[in-house]
């Protein structure tokens, strides 16, 4: 399934609306095949702008979205709560920054750690990189059931 920049539009629409139909679940997995979920996750993070929040309050009511999302779909969620996650970074979203955190290391997979390699390779900041990298090795260790560095 391809998915065009109105599709896009329309699933920000049906993620913030709690609109999950099959059919929108289908769409957004397709984005993450398609490499497309951080436009996806900024195209959240801008409509909440849109509608007037500041930064800090758009990036946590894109979090809240990403939370309720996860309830109908988990892995999905977690999968676009990592690319709120340099987002969340430059606004200095602790709060924000930790919840996702705590839901990828608690819902570990392949596609997460793929997720992070795709963030951590895209980062110019070395120390971003880095960090990014390091959550991937611990994402694929819990994942395999290790614990991180053996």
């Amino acid at each position: 399934m391809n998915v065009d920049r109105q599709n896009y539009l329309q699933l920000v629409d049906a993620i913030r609306s709690r609109n999950l139909s099959k059919e929108n679940l289908d769409a957004l997995n397709s984005i993450i095949a398609q490499n497309g979920s951080p436009q996806l996750v900024d195209d959240l993070v801008c409509k909440e702008k849109a509608v007037g929040r500041d930064e800090e309050d758009a990036v946590s009511e894109t979090m809240r979205h990403l939370e309720s999302l996860a309830d109908t779909a988990l892995s999905l969620a977690c999968v676009l709560m990592v690319h709120l996650l340099p987002i969340a970074g430059c606004s200095f979203d602790h709060d924000v920054f930790d919840s996702v955190g705590l839901w990828i290391c608690n819902n570990p997979s392949e596609e997460l750690a793929h997720q992070l390699r795709l963030i951590a390779s895209a980062e110019t900041d070395s120390q971003a990189k880095k960090n990014y990298e390091g959550l991937a090795e611990f994402v694929e260790n819990a994942q395999k059931g290790k614990s991180p560095g053996h």
